[in-house]
């Protein structure tokens, strides 16, 4: 019989041209018949051999040829069979699957091409690679292919070997350490000795009952029974992780610390007057809201017995209510925390988190308390009426309780799970549109309307804040610019039209870089002044415009008057008669009110003319 493989991709086909021309020639030693239908048989090789052509179709047939070995220098040969023993050896003893007896009996044949035949047979190759092998007719090349791809798995096992060496490793080092420190746990509580972590927990009652004495009985009891939990836990679970996070929040709380600036009306209203011009009126009631916590104080009143109220500054962008808040702490010398509630959706925020969650942590307010590192600093509340209302809570409810004088003595944070006193916190709060805040909360607070600038304030306001100021941002001297009264009245009146001075402060700061610019372009130029005439080079054209009044009456031409957060402004209603129904039409942009103002004013003049009072011509 005539054994030979199939080539690649032709598997289970039976042409002479499917299968490789070089075989194996030999002989059915023993036929087996299986249980199963199959049959078992025993097949002997005697010689290579290669099948020249097809001689016969079913069963297939071909002429074939014994391949003769060719000669070879023994010498060399042996020297090669022996490198080829040697890496044998070494693989045997990196792959438990080579069979000893196969390794003895290559030790013990001295014939070349045998030894190739059995070493082959034992390799892990592909078809391919084997079939290159089987059919080098030069001995010498077969033996260097084999001892080549010995090399190979052996440098494949080593590398495996230490992989897998090196995690076994890791794992006993691993084990090793935790019954090591099992182990000095013991020793060391035998010995008496205080681990770091027991050091930890011992500083951690220490604090507690440093703050012991300003503590309420329940936030005492929760701060303990944390601990006492932290201190039975193992120090790798992650509860214990959390406890110790939830303990070192708790800690840097400042529990009994109080701002030593004592309260004295007269710096308040000195600081008021210091940094605001004008706001009369803002500034009067923020001086009697401390005169009554002031007095309390010197007929030693408890704060629980003069609740005061909450102040609620509400006005247009850029008037002063954040400026009068940070004046109020400067002035009380108490650290000032602001909170911008601008887009606030989550009541977690502001209440902290469960500590069920991962990443848990206080809400705004105990962090503000920790950030000013006393209980009593001066706490804005930004932008109180941008607050939103989603599917994860209304924020807005959360403030009625911080809001509350009645309520704020035992605010709960959802994180610390324990009652804290918010009675000596200023809150301020600060608002544009007071129809945005809800009427609970509303009620809670006493709004103080900080009104739009009228053009004179905000000339003085230019003069004596806002042009000092930006001289010093821009790094120039009172001697090296300066702006004539007129040319600021023209750039408050048509460069700006706004309740505050924001937009007044970025046109000064435009002809200061303008200015800076010029004087650094030339250097003869030691003083920039800007008036009426040159304002337009350094300001630009201007933006708005006053209308003039006729000085003659105009028939059916009159003037209206219009409310706008700047103050006001004229709007002038022209009426012209046409052929027609006798219907009025109205146009423009015209809101409700002034629409039913025409309707009104046409329904009179009609009511004129039905009574004969009016003479219409003809």
């Amino acid at each position: 019989l005539f054994v030979a493989t199939t080539r690649p991709g032709h598997e289970g086909e039976r042409s002479i041209e499917a299968i490789y021309p070089v075989g194996v020639v030999g002989s059915i030693m023993r036929k087996v018949h299986m249980p199963d239908g199959r049959d078992k048989i025993l097949f002997q090789g005697l010689a290579r051999g290669r099948a020249v052509e097809k001689a016969g179709e079913n069963p297939l047939q071909a002429m074939v040829e014994i391949v003769e070995n060719d000669s070879y220098n023994r010498l060399k040969v042996d020297a090669m069979l022996n490198m080829l023993r040697e890496k044998i050896r070494q693989l045997s003893q990196l792959n438990s699957s080579i069979p000893a007896d196969l390794v003895k009996t290559i030790e013990e044949n001295d014939e070349p091409h045998r030894i190739a035949d059995l070493v082959s047979s034992m390799l892990p190759l592909k078809k391919e690679k084997a079939y290159e092998l089987y059919t080098m007719e030069n001995i010498e090349d077969r033996i260097l292919g084999i001892i080549d791809i010995i090399v190979g798995q052996i440098e494949a096992l080593k590398v495996q070997r230490e992989i897998s060496s090196k995690v076994h490793n890791k794992i006993e080092q691993t084990n090793k350490e935790y019954f090591l420190k099992e182990q000095l746990k013991e020793i060391q509580k035998e010995l008496g000795v205080d681990t770091q972590r027991e050091e930890e927990i011992a500083a951690f009652r220490e604090k507690l009952e440093e703050i012991k004495p300003y503590l309420e009985e329940d936030a005492y009891k929760e701060i303990k029974k944390q601990l006492d939990r932290l201190a039975r836990m193992h120090p790798d679970s992650a509860d214990a992780v959390v406890l110790q996070n939830y303990l070192e929040w708790v800690f840097e709380m400042p529990f009994g610390k109080f701002s030593k600036g004592h309260l004295d009306v007269k710096k308040v209203a000195e600081e008021l007057d210091k940094d605001h011009y004008s706001l009369e009126k803002p500034k009067e009631r923020i001086v009697e809201y401390f005169s009554v916590k002031e007095l309390a104080q010197l007929r030693g009143k408890k704060e629980t017995e003069s609740k005061g109220v909450i102040l609620c500054f509400a006005g247009p962008p850029g008037v002063g209510k954040t400026s009068l808040a940070n004046s109020i702490a400067k002035a009380l010398d108490r650290p000032l925390v602001r909170i911008a509630l601008g887009g606030l959706e989550d009541v977690n925020e502001l209440r902290g988190h469960r500590r069920t969650y991962v990443g848990a942590m206080p809400g705004r307010i105990v962090q503000g308390l920790i950030e000013a590192k006393t209980m009593d600093p001066v706490m804005v509340l930004d932008e109180i009426d941008k607050v939103g209302r989603t599917h994860r809570g209304d924020p807005t409810s959360a403030l009625l309780e911080i809001l509350d004088p009645e309520q704020n003595t035992h605010y709960r944070d959802y994180y610390l799970n324990f009652h804290i006193d918010l009675s000596k916190v200023v809150f301020i709060a600060t608002a544009n549109e007071l129809g945005y805040i809800p009427a609970p909360l509303r009620d809670r607070m006493e709004i103080i309307i900080v009104n739009s600038y009228t053009p004179e304030e905000k000339y003085e306001i230019a003069r004596r804040y806002l042009i000092p100021q930006e001289l010093k941002k821009h790094a120039l001297r009172p001697d090296e610019f300066s702006i004539s009264k007129k040319a600021l009245r023209l750039l408050i009146d048509e460069y700006t039209r706004e309740p505050g001075v924001r937009n007044l402060r970025r046109k000064i700061a435009t002809l200061m870089r303008k200015a800076a610019r010029m004087i650094l372009e030339d250097p003869k130029i030691d003083h920039v002044r800007v008036n009426a005439k040159n304002l337009p080079k350094f300001a630009g054209k201007k933006v708005f415009e006053f209308s003039v009044i006729d000085e003659e009456p105009q028939v059916g031409v009159v003037n209206g008057l219009a409310w706008t957060a700047v103050g006001g402004d004229v709007l002038t209603v022209e009426a012209i008669k046409i052929k027609g129904k006798g219907m009025m039409q109205l146009t423009g942009s015209l809101g409700d009110v002034m629409k039913e103002s025409a309707r009104i004013a046409h329904s009179v003049v009609k009511i004129l003319i039905d009574e004969g009072k009016v003479e219409v011509p003809r």
